[in-house]
């Protein structure tokens, strides 16, 4: 007879692992299928409010650089155009300690696999 648990496949950074995990998990119950419905519903909305937003904004804006550049352009793509400089801006940001963090990582990874470098001094 086949075991009551199905097998759950979780992806870890480069390696894979199975878990063991109880059906209930694999099937989400109709009150979380209502609140991701609920989720999707509200995402929609927002973004037909954005859309409408953008749509009754859409006169042209001059930006005004130096030495006489001007930039004209709808004030909606203005935004949107800002809106990215500003995520990757705080990406770019990121990236450093995302690293550094991450090597950090590896190194204890490394050191809890093969026990803690032992000094010099303790041999």
């Amino acid at each position: 007879m086949l075991p009551t648990t199905n097998r759950l496949q979780l992806r870890t950074g480069r390696s894979q692992r199975r878990i063991d995990a109880p059906p209930e998990t694999m099937d989400p119950s109709p009150l979380t299928r209502l609140a991701q419905i609920a989720a999707w519903l509200v995402k929609g909305l927002l973004f037909l409010l954005l859309l409408g937003l953008a749509i009754k904004n859409s006169d042209a804006v001059t930006l005004r650089y130096y030495l006489g550049l001007e930039w004209r352009a709808p004030m909606a793509l203005m935004l949107f155009v800002f809106f990215v400089a500003g995520a990757l801006m705080g990406l770019l940001a990121m990236l450093s300690p995302w690293v550094r963090q991450r090597s950090e990582i590896r190194r204890l990874r490394a050191e809890l696999v093969q026990g803690p470098a032992r000094d010099a001094t303790d041999a």
